[in-house]
């Protein structure tokens, strides 16, 4: 990131520390379980249970801080680190495979994305038309098949969720973040855009919520 983790994050009151994960892993991936192997369906969350079944008997399963590498992930532990410092802070992991996912909850290696490419989540499903549609029926289906609720960051329980996002993850929560701030206020809820440079990934401004 090209600006210190200090710079965006809020002080005194509770915080939920929201950030996606990294595509590069730790260790050996040869054992990685791929979306791109479902079959496609026209329910979201068929597809969910399917894909959860098939990463039911995956190992070897890690916890996040030893499945993820690389200066983007290297930069959001630093946030998290600077914002316990500040006051109560949670860190909460968005995937693509698994949706909202605590920081302690071990996963198995996998390949899943909401970017293009053969693990790409939309092209496993049929229906909407439109693959945002589709990657928030996704988002959705995936953390109700887990117990988390359609709306997993609408329920976090901090009273501020600070969330590091890029345009892929973005379209597919954009549904979660209204209810979000429908139900709690926009005080609730700062977005901070994330882009890919050659030099790695950064920080641009805070997007206002009119956005959405």
């Amino acid at each position: 990131m090209n600006h210190r983790p200090e710079s965006v994050l809020p002080v005194s009151r509770p915080v939920d520390l929201v950030v996606p994960c990294s595509k590069r892993k730790q260790g050996p991936t040869h054992k990685a379980i791929s979306f791109g192997e479902l079959f496609p369906r026209r329910s979201a969350m068929v597809l969910a249970q399917s894909w959860l079944r098939h990463a039911q008997g995956a190992c070897p399963r890690r916890t996040t801080p030893d499945l993820y590498a690389g200066n983007g992930w290297r930069q959001a532990l630093a946030a998290y680190s600077a914002a316990q410092r500040m006051g109560p802070c949670r860190l909460w992991v968005m995937f693509a495979g698994f949706g909202l996912v605590g920081l302690t909850e071990p996963l198995p290696v996998y390949s899943a994305s909401f970017s293009e490419g053969p693990d790409r989540v939309a092209d496993r499903l049929l229906v909407p038309e439109s693959l945002t549609e589709r990657h928030q029926a996704w988002w959705a289906a995936i953390n109700s098949a887990r117990d988390s609720g359609p709306s997993p960051l609408q329920g976090l329980p901090g009273e501020l969720c600070l969330l590091a996002v890029g345009s892929d993850y973005l379209g597919a929560i954009k549904e979660d973040l209204i209810r979000r701030v429908e139900n709690r206020g926009t005080h609730s809820l700062l977005i901070v855009p994330l882009f890919r440079s050659a030099t790695g990934v950064g920080i641009e401004s805070c997007v206002p919520l009119a956005c959405l």
